[in-house]
């Protein structure tokens, strides 16, 4: 079951659901901010932990691109568009702005 907490709890959380023989992380050692860090390195580089685990999913169970449809492309576009927007500097700025524009915007 899923209870929501708050994330200075969430040591206790680990210690109570095993984490430290789960993933070798002693629970002492998760606090919010180690937390918040991950989730920061983890959203920069979802695109591609998601294509790492199609290819082990498509390893494990034996299937193939013909029988399933997966496409990690990253389109890149150029040029002068009437309504595209600087990127913004800062990290912050950044995750502020890519949640506020369609994922079809062109910057």
């Amino acid at each position: 079951m899923h209870h929501p907490t708050a994330l200075v709890n969430v040591a206790d959380w680990a210690a109570d659901h095993g984490v430290e023989f789960l993933c070798g992380i002693p629970a002492g050692k998760l606090n919010d901010d180690r937390l918040g860090r991950s989730l920061d390195a983890f959203f920069a580089q979802r695109f591609s932990i998601l294509s790492e685990i199609t290819c082990e999913v498509l390893r494990l169970t034996k299937l193939d691109l013909h029988c399933c449809h997966f496409d990690p492309t990253h389109l890149v576009l150029y040029g002068a568009y009437e309504h595209s927007q600087a990127r913004p500097e800062t990290p912050i700025e950044q995750l502020i702005e890519q949640l506020k524009i369609s994922p079809a915007h062109i910057t």
